[in-house]
């Protein structure tokens, strides 16, 4: 069994666990599931590295640590903590971060468990942000980056309205965000309502609050090249426009040069489509010139097939019709044989019947003439037996009379 399938295996026996309310065995098997995953280098570097595997972005984290010097980095969505691990090697003071899924947060947990700066909490991210905010004290100048948004849970919304509402200055990084004005970078769109994009930052079009995007053309970035967003409260946004890696613009400048960058996104489609339409047009034209010329040469071919074959019609109708005059001739020729064979028969007929009545006629002759013989034979016969028989008495009366004693 593969080493990654049976650490998933072992995590769904943990969730199995969890919801039959055995938590402290559903941890074993989370625990179990985590170890395995570290043993595999591949899966730890699925993003491809920290930040999505982007050099242009952690160059900007560094630039924006150097630059603002924050008291604590909070990060919400640890997963498998690649990015806090280079944030760790980068910053000594306080990072504070969370995961949710256990099987994740216990890997986080191993791995950053070197750095004595690094808190790992298993929380949901609003929660954590709420009992971290109430731990540092007021004033303290932080860098958030937020990556917790997955799927059907989306607590960006909330994260940023917890982090407003307590007032400190902030740089907040938010992953997986739309750049307006560069389509190279993805981003996150989860349905209606539901994609991080500036539509989701419409509540602070009247906040004090700065924004900013990479500066860095798509094209020139590495890894994943996932999009991002940077808010700066007012009193860090002087600090924050200073970078090279980023420009800035309030919501509704930057809605204008997401409009703009649709529009000319949209006319370059419609430029590509014209363009390809052209392309089909003419391809359409070719192929109706060629299919044209195969028409008329296939008009051609049926032309002089069909010239061959009146031809050849008017041939097999002569030799239709010479074979037919000639049927005709030896039916005739048939007729007339079989007409004289008719009579000669009839003739032969006629004198078999004579030769049969004068045959019969003889035959009734013979019969006559036998049965009179039988009739006389008969009646000679009774006549002889009558003469016998009286010759008898006339014997037997002479034998008595000779001899008297017999």
């Amino acid at each position: 069994m593969p080493v990654r399938q049976a650490a998933d295996e072992i995590a769904a026996v943990g969730a199995s666990l969890e919801q039959l309310g055995d938590l402290d065995a559903a941890r074993i098997a989370y625990r179990a599931a985590a170890e395995i995953d570290l043993a595999d280098t591949e899966l730890q570097q699925s993003w491809g590295g920290p930040f999505n595997g982007q050099q242009k972005r952690c160059a900007l984290f560094l630039d924006l640590i150097e630059r603002t010097d924050p008291q604590a980095i909070i990060e919400t969505g640890t997963y498998r903590a690649t990015t806090t691990k280079f944030m760790a090697e980068h910053f000594q003071r306080a990072i504070f971060t969370c995961e949710i899924v256990p099987r994740q947060f216990f890997q986080s947990q191993k791995k950053l468990a070197t750095y004595p700066q690094v808190s790992v909490v298993e929380a949901d991210s609003r929660r954590f942000l709420e009992d971290v905010l109430a731990q540092i004290g007021d004033g303290a100048l932080l860098f958030f980056y937020l990556d917790a948004h997955w799927q059907e849970d989306l607590p960006l919304r909330e994260e940023l309205d917890i982090i407003l509402r307590h007032g400190r200055p902030s740089i907040i990084m938010i992953d997986d965000f739309r750049v307006p004005f560069d389509e190279g970078y993805k981003f996150d769109d989860y349905g209606p309502g539901k994609v991080l994009d500036l539509s989701f930052l419409g509540f602070l079009r009247d906040e004090p609050i700065h924004i900013f995007f990479p500066r860095t053309p798509s094209e020139l970035e590495t890894g994943a090249r996932r999009g991002c967003v940077v808010l700066s409260t007012a009193d860090l946004a002087p600090l924050v426009a200073l970078s090279e890696f980023l420009r800035a613009a309030d919501w509704r400048d930057w809605v204008l040069i997401q409009h703009q960058t649709e529009l000319s996104q949209a006319i370059v489609e419609r430029a590509a489509c014209e363009a390809r339409l052209t392309k089909l047009e003419a391809t359409l034209a070719a192929e109706r010139t060629a299919g044209e010329a195969r028409l008329m040469e296939l008009e051609a071919t049926l032309a002089a097939e069909r010239t061959a074959g009146e031809a050849r019609l008017m041939e097999l109708e002569a030799t239709l019709a010479a074979e037919r005059t000639a049927g005709e001739a030896r039916l005739t020729e048939l007729e007339a044989t079989l007409a004289a064979e008719r009579a000669a028969g009839e003739a032969r007929v006629t004198e078999l019947e004579a030769t049969l009545g004068a045959e019969r006629a003889a035959g009734e002759a013979r019969l006559t003439e036998l049965e009179a013989m039988l009739k006389a034979g008969r009646e000679k016969n009774v006549n002889d037996k009558v003469r016998l028989t009286s010759e008898l008495h006339g014997l037997r009366r002479r034998v008595s009379e000779l001899l008297p004693n017999a």
